[in-house]
């Protein structure tokens, strides 16, 4: 595992060696299991190769052997066995010449076949590209945390905590919560966690603050059953911190008199 991979393995951040950011820590089987992972996916970008064809049966997913080739013919066994990874096709309809020009000048203007500039021609009618690999070569998708980790978008949660306390919170004035979205169907397999509406729905979820500093600051602490907005730091799903609350129905905004009103939504 390469130490940029490693860098980017959350939850388990390097730079945090006293556990003070709330990520759950992660063990060696799950680092070692990406590791694992993306040496067999390097190992099959080395063993990859590209091949033209007019088999117009040749579907990704499908092998074939491929004999009376002067370098595959000196393997044997598996390795003259080839798997089709990936397939880029090229087809020519048969429409009357005028209608086919005035189609063509359609594409042309749409930019529709910008990035195929390539376009055949020969007198082949049809044909294919094939991205090939050895069949004996284990296949595993492409993943780099960083760039492939889920995007995480502002939810909305409710605050809560042990049965008969108004504010739940640690030392560092985290927080615990229960996405609105969690159904209690759907979580039977962990003891319900996630929906129960206590403790036990979430992890520790930082709350930001106007002011923090060494020992002084302000904290405007969420109370059980309010309704918090979630965010999350680089848009990554593991790293979620509340952003503030909301009012809605069973919470009015405050009222300092009766003379006027807030605006109609």
């Amino acid at each position: 595992l390469g130490l940029e991979d490693a860098w980017h393995f959350t939850p388990a951040w390097m730079q945090d060696l006293n556990g003070e950011d709330g990520a759950t820590a992660s063990g060696n089987n799950q680092i070692e299991k990406l590791n694992q992972n993306l040496s067999h996916y390097h190992d099959a970008q080395a063993k990859q190769f590209i091949a033209h064809t007019t088999v117009r049966d040749s579907q990704v997913g499908y092998w074939f052997k491929l004999t009376e080739h002067p370098e595959i013919d000196q393997h044997n066994g598996s390795d003259q066995e080839f798997l089709i990874i990936a397939k880029n096709y090229y087809n020519q309809n048969n429409l009357p010449k005028d209608l086919n020009q005035q189609i063509q000048s359609l594409i042309d203007q749409s930019q529709w076949q910008q990035d195929h500039k390539h376009t055949n021609k020969s007198e082949e009618r049809q044909a294919n590209q094939l991205t090939l690999q050895r069949r004996s070569i284990k296949t595993i998708p492409e993943y780099q945390p960083l760039q492939h980790r889920p995007a995480a978008h502002p939810q909305r949660a409710k605050v809560v905590g042990p049965s008969g306390e108004e504010i739940h919170v640690d030392e560092w004035g985290r927080i615990k919560v229960r996405f609105l979205f969690t159904r209690n169907d759907d979580h039977q397999h962990d003891g319900g966690a996630g929906s129960n509406d206590n403790d036990t729905d979430s992890a520790w979820v930082d709350v930001l603050t106007p002011w923090a500093g060494e020992g002084y600051g302000a904290r405007f602490l969420p109370r059980i059953g309010e309704i918090v907005v979630i965010d999350f730091f680089d848009g990554n799903i593991d790293r979620p911190y509340v952003t503030g609350r909301l009012h809605e129905a069973q919470r009015s905004p405050t009222k300092f008199d009766d003379q006027g009103q807030l605006p109609d939504t």
